[in-house]
């Protein structure tokens, strides 16, 4: 089914690939595995618009959908118990302008 869900949102089918991400999440799919095929699928449609394929309506359309199925895959992201590794600490060099 994961496989099912890369096709629609690679191929812009918004309703199917919502559609098929719930129907995963709600059969027990894993929530973090949904996530990896969300972003395998916007890396190909970044791929696709580099080559020319897509355009920038298809790039938005994409992270629209992308998006959708977010709003209901991030609460059962934050639902599963999750091994910290470490700890990321970011920093900029003060007063510069880049």
């Amino acid at each position: 089914m994961l496989d099912e869900i890369f096709q629609k949102i690679v191929e812009m089918e918004e309703e199917e690939a919502v559609k098929k991400a719930k129907e995963y999440l709600e059969g027990g799919g894993d929530a973090q595995k949904l996530l990896e095929v969300c972003r395998d699928a916007m890396g190909e449609i970044g791929s696709r618009f580099e080559k020319g394929e897509y355009f920038l309506s298809e790039l938005i359309l994409g992270g629209e959908i992308f998006k959708g199925i977010m709003e209901f895959t991030l609460p059962k992201i934050k639902q599963q118990d999750v091994q910290k590794v470490g700890k990321i600490v970011l920093g900029t060099v003060k007063e510069d302008v880049h």
